[in-house]
């Protein structure tokens, strides 16, 4: 496979996918540091430099959710996502509402200045993260991460200094 040119990558459309994403997963990530059970925030993730044609540009997986971003054949950037679903209790469907919420909202015309809405690609979406998870975890291809989880502690702290 024949590696993008720089030029290719820094199309304002493939900028502007790769921003929204940063941004998705910044605020995946916070929210996942606030969860208290420890297990939830181990991660798993790839980066693939330099973007190749039909690969994944940068993969994250946790239990709850799966983020990737992936240069597609026509070399345009793609957000794929997934969220837990085999949750029967509703644990954790506050947290993968907003999650999908976020992907929508960070990619939406209202929020960018190049309109990418067709960037999120709905053609398959990732309903048992926990499982993939298991599956990538021992992988040579993924860096494996422990999220610190932000205490209340610490939010007190931010509140004062905003205060």
């Amino acid at each position: 496979m024949k590696p993008l040119n720089t030029a290719i990558e820094m199309r304002p459309y493939n900028k502007a996918v790769r921003k929204a994403f940063n941004q998705i997963l910044n605020e995946t990530t916070a929210m996942l540091s606030k969860l208290e059970r420890e297990e939830l925030r181990y991660t798993v993730f790839r980066e693939i430099k330099p973007a190749t044609r039909n690969m994944p540009v940068y993969e994250f997986i946790n239990p709850l959710f799966y983020l990737k971003l992936h240069c597609e054949n026509d070399e345009r950037f793609a957000i794929h996502y997934g969220f837990e679903c085999g949750n029967n209790n509703h644990e954790f469907s506050s947290q993968t509402a907003l999650f999908t919420r976020g992907i929508y909202r960070l990619t939406s015309i209202e929020h960018t200045q190049v309109d990418i809405e067709d960037c999120v690609q709905t053609d398959w979406v990732i309903t048992d993260c926990s499982s993939l998870y298991e599956y990538k975890e021992d992988s040579a291809n993924y860096q494996f991460a422990l999220l610190k989880q932000e205490t209340k502690a610490r939010k007190q702290k931010v509140m004062k200094a905003v205060a």
